[in-house]
């Protein structure tokens, strides 16, 4: 498995920082720093046969997530959903798209690492499931939001990581209801299906 340069990824960890920083929001600043304290999240790709599939796949393709995010966000001068009236947290948005794949880190494993080049190779843990990625995201927003968001917006990130794949049968825990749902799961789609396979 392949991995990125030294150089690529502290890029990309300063991508997610400046990210944090021109959003105003303690709650995503302060959470970007606990994500980036875990090795794994810096270390782990983002499968192990599909997309992202290489070492700091994971952190790569979260970038990618939240700046389609953004960039989504942007192209509406109202920053509104389609009805025209109802606003899009994108901080909201933003917190959900960094957490919701951080469960990866618990559905793979290292199986072998080379200290010669320093490289990796994964296998699914034997909890492996579709979804088991999803229900350990949600637990790390609980962890990690319990009383710093109120009770309303937590709901809305959990609803926004439970619905990332868009349909029950793709492994979502259920289907997206709420403009920041819909924003989240199509940057993923984005990120996984356009620029992951981009050549």
């Amino acid at each position: 498995m392949t991995k990125l340069t030294s150089d690529t990824m502290i890029k990309l960890i300063e991508q997610l920082r400046h990210i944090s920083r021109t959003r105003n929001s303690p709650a995503l600043t302060g959470l970007v720093e606990t994500t980036l304290a875990d090795e794994k999240f810096i270390e782990w790709p983002a499968s192990i046969d599909k997309h992202h599939s290489y070492q700091h796949g994971l952190l790569k393709h979260t970038i990618e997530v939240m700046s389609l995010c953004i960039a989504n966000w942007n192209v509406s001068d109202t920053r509104r959903f389609n009805d025209g009236k109802t606003p899009i947290n994108l901080e909201t948005v933003l917190i959900s798209a960094l957490l919701h794949d951080y469960g990866k880190v618990y559905t793979y494993n290292s199986v072998h690492h080379d200290k010669n080049t320093n490289m990796s190779r994964w296998g699914k843990t034997p909890e492996y499931t579709k979804s088991l990625h999803i229900y350990k995201s949600i637990d790390k927003a609980h962890e990690c939001l319990d009383g710093v968001l109120d009770e309303v917006q937590l709901q809305d990130v959990i609803h926004c990581i439970g619905a990332h794949h868009g349909r029950i049968d793709y492994g979502s825990l259920w289907e997206p209801k709420t403009p920041e749902a819909w924003v989240l799961h199509l940057a993923d789609m984005a990120s996984v299906f356009c620029i992951a396979n981009k050549k």
